[in-house]
């Protein structure tokens, strides 16, 4: 199996699922949410409050889910339920389009077409593309539609270069929201992007940090429409990485890093039973979240 090294980080007891993301002083942490409780109405009286779970969810409750492999955080921690409810119009507590058995794996060469040119630069190599991530169950296959979204509307916000973690979590076919993803509470078939890489890939887009992205019902209409441009950033980066079983920025860019040994967390994969302590990384029914604040 491949391990990682870690930039730093103490791994907290075994089987114990982090309360916080695992950031490190240097790293750029999203902006604060507005707090509220859902009432689950999905209506203009709905305080609002879904996408903060992403925050406050405690996968140690979940061990018997992750036992029988059916947890689902966006469905089990209610992240986006208001955008089940309003815009997909089914329970949020419907699973059975997270079970990716059966379904496409990422393997050498799924990305060689489309990796050459995004947004006028070339991620990765395109014959080597993710590779932290071959095996992984792919929820859908976003190729063209992603490509197409980051050529298009990608270039007309003025965002930098991508990033590659960005660019294979976007093309992916949104494989963290598989339950095959999660194995226990703190073994993942892959370890992830934290949500903070996603927010800085936002805060490079000039266009967006002065307009923001229009929200899309992941929150009821009205508290969204009182979101800041940075909060629209936030709730968008939730999306990506929902998962404190992750690698923040500072691991994907180490000479941005600053090493805080009072920060604590862990991340790990599983090959074959193995398992290897590293460093500090859905759509529901959609291909790719940015395309939804469009």
């Amino acid at each position: 199996m491949k391990a990682v090294v870690g930039l730093m980080l103490v791994v907290p007891a075994l089987g114990q699922y982090p309360s916080t993301y695992p950031y490190t002083s240097s790293d750029v942490v999203p902006v604060s949410l507005p707090t509220g409780t859902p009432n689950f109405k999905f209506d203009d009286t709905d305080p609002g409050g879904y996408t903060e779970f992403v925050n406050t969810c405690d996968f140690n409750q979940f061990e018997e889910e992750l036992a029988a492999g059916n947890f689902v955080p966006s469905v089990d921690c209610s992240v986006f339920a208001n955008y089940m409810a309003t815009v997909m119009q089914i329970s949020h507590t419907f699973k059975g389009v997270y079970n990716c058995s059966g379904r496409d794996v990422l393997e050498a060469g799924y990305l060689e077409e489309y990796a050459a040119d995004v947004m006028g630069s070339q991620p990765c190599d395109p014959a080597t593309c993710c590779s932290d991530y071959f095996g992984l169950y792919l929820w859908n296959d976003a190729r063209q539609s992603t490509t197409e979204m980051w050529n298009g509307v990608g270039k007309a916000a003025m965002c930098d270069s991508l990033p590659e973690p960005v660019y294979c979590q976007s093309m992916i076919g949104f494989s963290n929201y598989c339950m095959q993803q999660y194995i226990t509470v703190t073994e993942r078939s892959a370890v992830l992007p934290c949500s903070n890489v996603f927010y800085m890939m936002y805060l490079s887009c000039d266009v967006w940090v002065s307009t923001g992205v229009a929200p899309k019902r992941f929150e009821p209409e009205p508290v969204e429409a009182s979101f800041s441009p940075l909060e629209q950033f936030t709730t968008a980066a939730y999306v990506f990485g929902p998962d404190h079983i992750c690698r923040p920025y500072s691991y994907y860019f180490p000479d941005f890093a600053v090493v805080d040994t009072d920060t604590s967390s862990t991340d790990t994969t599983s090959d074959e039973g193995e398992e290897s302590a590293v460093a500090s990384f859905m759509m529901l029914f959609v291909m790719f979240a940015v395309l939804l604040w469009m």
